[in-house]
Parts: C-alpha cells; structure tokens; sequence
C-alpha cells in the first residue's frame, strides 16, 4: 500500500495520495520499530512483541524506496538500506543459499518456514531478492547482490517448471539480467519543475530502475551514495541524471527531454 501511494502520488500529482504515504511511512518507521528491530502486529497503541517475517521486511523496504523517490526523504532511503542489511543478517543462510520466512529471533520450529511461491502477494523470499537488488544498485553494495544472485540461483528449476507460480521471482530475475536504469534527481522537492520531472519519471514505462533523490534542504541527507558523486543542480535548476553502472548521461533539466532520454530517443 506504501509502494501504491507514493508511486501514485508522482504519476497522478496527488498531494493528498503523498500525504497519505508520507503518514504511512512515518508510523512504520516510529511504531513498527524497536530496538532496530520490525514488528509484525500492531494494537492498542503499540507494536507487539511478535517479530516481523521476512514479507514484512522485504515489502516495507519497498515501500520506503518508493517512498524515497516521492519526498526525497534521505531517513526513508537511510531506513531502507538499514533495514536491507537486518534483513540480510536475520533471514539469509548462506549454508544453504536461502531465505526463510522466520528470522534468527523467532522462536526455534522443528522444521524453519520457507514460502516460495508468489500468489496475491509476493512470496518473501522473492520480495526479499528483488529489494536486495535494488539496494545493491543503489548504494553499490556487492554483498547484497551476491545473497540475490545465490537466491535466484536457488529457484532456478522452479522458475523454469511453474513460471506463473514464481511471477515476482521472475521479476527479480529480468532486474538482475538487465542493466537497469539509476536516475539520480536533485533539488528542491517542493519547486514546480521537480515535481514535473517526477511525473515523467513516474509515467515512463521502466519496470527496471532505482530512483536516488536528494533534496538541499532535507535535514538528513544520504549524500553519501557513490550515485551522487559528482552530481548537482545546474543552472540552480531541479536536475535529473539517467545512469547505467553509474556512468550518466548529460544532465536533464528539462521534462520534454528527460522523457525522450528515458525512451531512448
């Protein structure tokens, strides 16, 4: 639902839609966390003491990203990357190149929960893949896109005999074989032309990319990427660089030609 709104919010130039996600976000982030740690249930006022699973890890971070690239919010993207390397830690086996449902916090079962198959929601293991890609893009973590590669590897025969039933990891999968586009977007989130380039960006059919933004007045920054290395607003205008293995393109600062430099043309 967080993902929905903010991507929404860009492609429809909803303020309300934002604000929704922004509220979202905001609760997941200061209710949903404890001790570094997602919860899984909510009630009465509180998190419950039941640990979060690897879905709500995997779907939370997606939504954080998504909503990243709406407010240009470095927490959210900060929160993200924090959240990706718990994940990783609490839910990875490397003995075995797998992801379980239940993390190394939950309680010890006779046989440790593995959901594989992706239905009205996305299994947690695929969720968890096509999330660590992205963060591995984002902030060139190799780590991240090695665990990925292991587990795509992993569901390789499955994905080959039952492809509808692996829909996500198939997702995953053509992310990790294509070269996907790293779009870098600079400058204020509230100036007219920003929101213009993120309507463009958010419209543009590129089912394999990672959006990086930042924002000169935001209060917590994650100037750090090596994606923002280098990069700035030209012309004291909201600008857009169009990546691929952070090598850029010339800087955008016009939404007709980021359009067309977004199709190809």
């Amino acid at each position: 639902m967080l993902a929905s709104l903010a991507e929404a919010a860009c492609a429809l130039d909803r303020d309300d839609y934002l604000a929704a996600a922004a509220a979202n976000g905001s609760f997941l982030l200061n209710s949903m966390i404890s001790g570094g740690y997602l919860k899984h249930a909510y009630k009465d006022g509180q998190a419950k003491t039941d640990d979060g699973y690897l879905q709500d890890y995997a779907l939370v971070i997606d939504g954080l990203l998504a909503l990243h690239q709406a407010t240009f919010s470095g927490e959210c993207l900060r929160q993200a990357l924090r959240l990706g390397e718990v994940m990783a830690e609490q839910f990875w086996d490397e003995a075995t190149h797998t992801f379980y449902d239940t993390c190394d916090k939950h309680e010890n079962l006779f046989v440790r929960p593995r959901s594989n198959y992706d239905g009205a929601l996305p299994s947690g293991p695929s969720a968890a893949t096509l999330v660590l890609l992205k963060l591995a893009k984002l902030d060139d973590r190799e780590q991240f896109e090695k665990i990925a590669m292991r587990s795509l590897e992993s569901m390789q025969e499955s994905m080959h005999q039952h492809p509808l039933g692996f829909s996500n990891w198939l997702c995953g999968l053509d992310l990790y074989l294509s070269t996907p586009k790293e779009v870098v977007i600079i400058g204020p989130r509230t100036h007219p032309k920003t929101s213009e380039l993120l309507h463009i960006l958010c419209t543009a059919w590129l089912p394999n990319k990672v959006v990086a933004a930042y924002a000169p007045d935001d209060p917590a920054p994650v100037s750090e990427l090596k994606l923002f290395e280098n990069r700035k607003m030209i012309d004291n205008q909201p600008t857009v660089y169009v990546c691929e293995h952070y090598t850029c393109q010339a800087p955008i600062t016009d939404p007709a030609s980021l359009r067309a430099q977004l199709q190809g043309d």
